[in-house]
């Protein structure tokens, strides 16, 4: 098979919801055409889909070396930069009852910034971002972001109740 053969493929285990054969699929159009930026692209939207975001940032970055104009494979490239910036967000705040809790907080706002920088289409980021600065004491900076996530996405749950209860609580800081 050639490697468009291999990216229908992909597709197919994709639509079967066979995200590691699609990996595979697309390994195999690489293997076959590695100068291709495309099979590198969509294998780092697939990793990126299915959680392997280290195979997915190692494509990304394929992907923009191989085709350094093109804004979707850097608008790609950035995004699972902001989702690993969350998951190190996540791992920061994990680390709160066994490390200082105000160096982990700020740790996680800080690479929450990053993500929000990064991927500004992203509510979670932003809703994450809230959570963290509202733990942080930090309530008007909270509001804002929660603020920003329901521009993003009016109708999320979670966000509008998040904006409800600090939008009821004195903003002192």
């Amino acid at each position: 098979m050639n490697g468009e053969a291999w990216v229908k493929e992909a597709y197919d285990a994709i639509l079967e919801g066979d995200f590691e054969r699609a990996i595979a699929c697309f390994e195999r159009a690489i293997a076959l055409d590695p100068g291709c930026a495309s099979y590198h692209y969509k294998l780092s939207v697939t990793c990126s889909r299915s959680g392997r975001l280290k195979r997915a940032l190692q494509a990304a970055n394929q992907a923009v070396r191989l085709a350094p104009a093109d804004e979707g494979y850097r608008q790609q490239l950035n995004h699972v930069k902001a989702l690993i910036s969350m998951e190190q967000a996540k791992e920061q705040l994990q680390a709160l009852q066994q490390e200082d809790k105000a160096e982990s907080l700020r740790a996680a706002i800080r690479l929450l910034q990053n993500a929000v920088e990064l991927d500004p289409l992203s509510a979670s980021a932003y809703l994450m971002l809230a959570a963290v600065f509202e733990e942080a004491g930090r309530s008007r900076e909270a509001l804002a972001a929660v603020e920003e996530a329901l521009h993003l996405d009016p109708t999320h749950p979670e966000a509008a109740a998040f904006a409800a209860r600090l939008g009821g609580k004195k903003l002192l800081h």
